[in-house]
């Protein structure tokens, strides 16, 4: 497994380089989402999801003295289609896609974590893009420890509307070696649950169920923009 440790270089604001060396298992990387889902009227409901890094840092091996610090570059959830969002928000400095099974497969190599048609996807645009070396959700204490004054264990306005109610559902956090780590349900946060419903592949009804559902979603949706 590839664990990421930042290396600052002198006279900067944020970690000038990124190094990624070999760690073993005992890197513990921890995340939480908190959720607020509010009833918006009409059978819509507006989640809202803060994404929180709780790893422990920084972290040492034995015979290595290169401090570790895992870092959240993104998080990602399941949906059975993409009609069923809308009015979707990212923070500063981060961005959304959608993934089909197959592109996710083909981007990185692997099946999706909740073998779902589709994975929407937040992540921090700025490091993808390379437009600086990065702005993470970072451990606390990286801050002080590089010098540094704008990286958080935190980021909030993760956000979209749906006709679906919420229900328990997975996330999986997206660390800076594109390991991924399962939140088992619910997506807590003030009581509430936050998952949105989703069907697993290979338990999808017939093709023309399927259509249907997906057409019903995309028609409240249709709805929900006519009547704002």
């Amino acid at each position: 497994m590839v664990a990421v440790t930042g290396l600052a270089l002198t006279g900067g604001f944020f970690p000038a380089a990124w190094a990624a060396v070999m760690a073993p298992d005992e890197i513990v990387r921890l995340s939480r989402v908190e959720t607020v889902v509010t009833d918006l009227g009409n059978g819509f409901y507006r989640y809202t999801y803060t994404v929180w890094n709780d790893s422990p840092a920084p972290q040492s091996l034995p015979g290595n003295r290169i401090p570790v610090w895992p870092l959240i570059i993104g998080w990602e959830i399941p949906l059975d289609s993409p009609a069923l969002v809308a009015e979707i928000t990212a923070p500063e400095t981060w961005s959304w896609r959608f993934f089909s099974a197959e592109e996710y497969f083909n981007l990185y190599g692997v099946e999706n974590p909740f073998d779902s048609l589709y994975v929407l996807q937040w992540y921090d645009y700025e490091l993808f893009a390379e437009i600086r070396p990065a702005k993470t959700i970072a451990p606390e204490g990286f801050n002080a420890f590089f010098g540094a004054d704008e990286y958080e264990p935190f980021v909030n306005h993760f956000s979209f509307i749906s006709p679906l109610p919420p229900v328990d559902g997975p996330y999986a956090a997206l660390w800076m070696d594109l390991m991924r780590q399962i939140g088992d349900p619910p997506l807590p946060g003030a009581g509430t649950i936050g998952g949105l419903p989703y069907t697993r592949r290979h338990q999808m009804p017939d093709g023309g169920v399927t259509a249907i559902l997906l057409g019903l979603g995309l028609i409240s949706l249709q709805v929900w923009r006519r009547c704002r």
